[in-house]
């Protein structure tokens, strides 16, 4: 027979949500995962099995092949000290309105899609120094963004992938209704694909990729690009 869990286990924690509820408080709900979506319920008196949402999370999960394609990029860096050349073209800004032109050719607009990729793009931009860089990159990124350009008119796909591992980390849980949770979540999705069948177009050969070595020593004063422990993170995101 199992043995039976302590009181402070499982059996103890519904016993103190089913106290609570007695009492009259407003129990939270555990987690619970839907249609890509973390949804963080509140559980009203009387009502253990309901509740309305309160918070809800984004879960995104990369196509199998843009998987393969951070693995590579992580074991060239890792194990042949080597990294993608830049300026990338494609870069992320050009490769973000070339969906929303895919889309407006489909459907005939595309507006949802462009108010995506605007906001995208703008993460892209912020997060680039705080979470898309792995260590060595970091003098490299100091040398190609001297003149002040935007990191998404520098970097290209291999380092917008790396946005969308992150983001569900970038987007703070939110109150927004499910429904448009579950849209936003769709075009993300379809932006995902697109970037798949497009891949042979946008990410650079591995043969392409220059050593770390190449990278002259960044100036004096100029503070390191911090890489948030992108490498780690992306290793068990990729590989759970």
């Amino acid at each position: 027979a199992a043995p039976a869990p302590a009181a402070g286990g499982a059996a103890g924690a519904s016993g103190a949500a089913a106290a609570a509820a007695a009492a009259g408080q407003t129990v939270p709900a555990r987690k619970q995962a839907k249609n890509g979506l973390t949804v963080q319920r509140q559980r009203k008196p009387g009502d253990p099995a309901g509740g309305e949402p309160v918070e809800v999370q984004l879960e995104l999960e990369l196509p199998a092949a843009l998987q393969k394609q951070l693995l590579a990029q992580y074991d060239e860096m890792h194990d042949e000290g080597r990294c993608v050349a830049l300026p990338r073209r494609p870069n992320v800004a050009q490769l973000l309105q070339g969906y929303v032109g895919y889309v407006r050719d489909k459907q005939g607009e595309a507006q949802a899609e462009e108010d995506l990729v605007m906001g995208l793009q703008v993460y892209f931009d912020k997060a680039l120094y705080q979470c898309l860089l792995y260590r060595p990159e970091r003098q490299q990124a100091q040398q190609a963004l001297a003149a002040g350009q935007a990191p998404s008119a520098v970097y290209g796909a291999e380092h917008l992938l790396r946005l969308f591992v992150n983001l569900p980390e970038l987007l703070p849980p939110t109150g927004a209704p499910e429904e448009q949770l579950q849209l936003l979540l769709q075009r993300m999705e379809d932006l995902l694909v697109y970037l798949q069948h497009q891949a042979s177009k946008i990410f650079a050969p591995l043969s392409e990729y220059v050593p770390f070595s190449s990278f002259a020593a960044p100036a004096a004063g100029v503070g390191a690009v911090h890489d948030g422990g992108w490498g780690k993170a992306a290793k068990q995101q990729l590989l759970r």
